[in-house]
């Protein structure tokens, strides 16, 4: 009888450690490709991603109270129309879009989202950030009929007062404009905070907790946040970003159908069954010395160049 108890317990155990296996894995994600990552580095210098990098952080202290956010909009105005033709509009609510299309326009699209806070002082993630995505523009503006898929770049502007709102506000409006545009579910939209709590100044639910063990930490070259429904597609982009340098990822899948989840910029996208994911580019903070830079910037060149 008891090595019978012993048996069940042990069968038990086996089973409860293969599903927990099972389910970290459908929620995380892992890559697991054996072949050599096939890096394609971008001659970018890296002087003149420090130098730009200097001037993007003076913005802030280079205007003042009152003119800051239109300086600060006019500024990277500027840089976007010497790639590309920009359209620029002022939302009735208080905030500044820019957008950018770069690449071949008859290819699938690749929508990338920038929430720029505009603050009294520099915040370093926001222009680490800011500065990778316009020099990835330029590298893609480059290949304009040569490329598998085409870059659609939003940067929103954002007061400090009222963010939250702002945040919300602009998402629900950027999902309805992509749906109008006969964006669907197979089309990534990829979203970039920097300088916010990730990832409840996304997705505001108590119920990020219990994923807590699970979360993509600060360590990885790249953490990517995205809903359950579309793991597939957060695979392929994964895998995608791995062969094209970025070999230190994480990532988490999570369900969204939660009661009483309040409305936040991913919930925008969701709720309207776009692919939207979350990411924190860690690898530009960790590397003072713009190698990180540079392999962000050219993978995510590849995965433009290439597609997933």
């Amino acid at each position: 009888m008891v090595k019978w108890i012993i048996s069940r317990v042990t069968d038990l155990l086996i089973a409860l450690l293969v599903m927990t296996v099972i389910l970290v894995g459908v929620l995380t994600q892992p890559v697991l490709n054996w072949s050599q990552a096939n890096e394609q580095q971008l001659p970018l210098e890296r002087s003149a991603l420090e130098q730009e990098l200097r001037a993007l952080l003076a913005i802030p202290v280079t205007y003042d109270k009152s003119s800051r956010f239109e300086g600060t909009a006019q500024e990277l105005a500027n840089r976007l129309s010497a790639i590309g033709s920009l359209e620029q509009n002022d939302r009735s609510d208080g905030q500044k879009v820019l957008r950018l299309r770069v690449g071949n326009p008859a290819a699938k699209k690749l929508y990338v989202v920038l929430h720029y806070v505009v603050t009294e002082k520099p915040i370093l993630e926001v222009a680490e950030t800011t500065l990778s995505l316009i020099e990835l523009a330029k590298a893609v503006s480059k290949e304009e009929d040569a490329t598998a898929l085409q870059l659609n770049l939003t940067i929103f502007l954002h007061p400090v007062d009222g963010l939250e709102t702002s945040l919300n506000q602009v998402s629900l409006a950027h999902a309805e404009q992509l749906l109008q545009s006969k964006a669907t579910a197979d089309d990534p939209v990829l979203v970039f905070m920097p300088g916010l709590r990730l990832p409840e100044a996304a997705y505001i639910s108590k119920q990020w907790r219990y994923f807590s063990l699970l979360m993509p930490g600060g360590g990885n070259n790249l953490a990517i946040f995205g809903r359950f429904n579309d793991m597939v597609l957060l695979r392929h982009f994964k895998k995608a970003l791995f062969k094209a340098g970025l070999n230190d990822l994480s990532s988490i899948s999570i369900p969204v159908n939660f009661p009483n989840t309040k409305p936040s910029p991913l919930k925008a996208y969701w709720d309207n069954h776009l692919a939207a994911m979350l990411l924190r580019p860690n690898i530009l903070l960790k590397d003072k010395n713009y190698e990180g830079h540079v392999r962000f910037i050219s993978a995510f060149y590849t995965l433009v160049k290439q597609g997933y």
